[in-house]
């Protein structure tokens, strides 16, 4: 967040002479951050120049241009791309500012975005709209720095409430996760954004990792098998190092987390999978197939 603050400020000071007031309210920091940022552009070799009194502020020597001296138009198309990238995500104000800004001080009209995220998950858009929301909720939470209590449903459809100090946000498996500390369990864990019902943030400061205690995460060895002709399928979820391609089959060995229930997964390659080892991972998965067995014959 300082870095794109201060990217930002760069971008404004080039163009006009800025208050600190002004700069401290756009950006909801203090002066006193304001004054720091600035300290942090002169020691980076930015000739800015601070005006004395009462309608004083900041702003960069006439000489100075952005165009000549920090970034190619090749260097702020890559910028630019970048920003429209991430907005298929989430674009906070901030960058959204960076990204008209540098669109601004582009002198030529170079090639157009070639990276495109409209649907980075496996979901319906109309699910995707909704993370999205979630996540601009969850944003806001790490800006302020404070916890959320969320209504959260586990796979096994049990409803829990939680008080939690968000740490960061994954796309994983194809699905955006929250990895974050929950105090009523008193570890970290990963939030599934579907399954969270409602977030609200509460007047509390997050507690970050290095504050609390955390145990090492468990991993598992899996070896699984396959007929080879999966070999297309298998590349979207394992690395080429990681497969041992025979004459009739693909033998998979990887570590998994053991904390995370690796059978819905499995369930997806239907027969074509077969689990060598851990013994209890063989345990499971029979079970949760004798289950689906039941339910097709009741």
């Amino acid at each position: 967040m300082k870095l794109e603050r201060i990217l930002a400020i760069l971008v404004l000071i080039l163009e006009r002479k800025v208050l600190a007031s002004e700069l401290a309210e756009k950006f909801e920091v203090s002066t006193r951050t304001i004054y720091r940022d600035m300290d942090t552009l002169l020691y980076a070799g930015f000739p800015v120049v601070a005006l004395p009194g009462k309608n004083g502020g900041f702003m960069m020597l006439d000489s100075y241009k952005l165009s000549t001296f920090t970034f190619s138009e090749t260097e702020k198309q890559i910028l630019l791309e970048a920003l429209q990238a991430r907005s298929g995500y989430v674009l906070n104000e901030t960058q959204e500012l960076l990204r008209e800004k540098i669109t601004l001080l582009q002198t030529e009209k170079t090639t157009t975005n070639h990276i495109f995220f409209d649907s980075a998950t496996q979901h319906r858009q109309q699910i995707e709209v909704e993370v999205k929301r979630k996540m601009a909720h969850i944003q806001k939470a790490f800006t302020n720095r404070k916890q959320l209590e969320i209504t959260y449903v586990a796979m096994d459809g049990t409803e829990t409430n939680r008080q939690i100090s968000p740490q960061k946000l994954n796309l994983m498996d194809g699905s955006w996760y929250l990895e974050a500390y929950c105090h009523k369990r008193a570890a970290t864990r990963n939030f599934k954004l579907t399954r969270i019902l409602s977030l609200t943030e509460i007047d509390k400061e997050i507690v970050t990792l290095n504050r609390i205690e955390t145990s090492e995460q468990k991993l598992d060895k899996v070896i699984l098998e396959f007929p080879k002709n999966q070999l297309g399928k298998l590349l979207d979820y394992f690395l080429l190092e990681e497969m041992e391609i025979q004459t009739e089959i693909v033998r998979v060995t990887f570590e998994y987390d053991g904390s995370r229930n690796i059978v819905p997964f499995l369930l997806m390659f239907t027969s074509s999978v077969k689990i060598i080892a851990p013994e209890s991972l063989k345990v499971e998965y029979k079970k949760e197939v004798e289950k689906l067995y039941f339910n097709l014959n009741c």
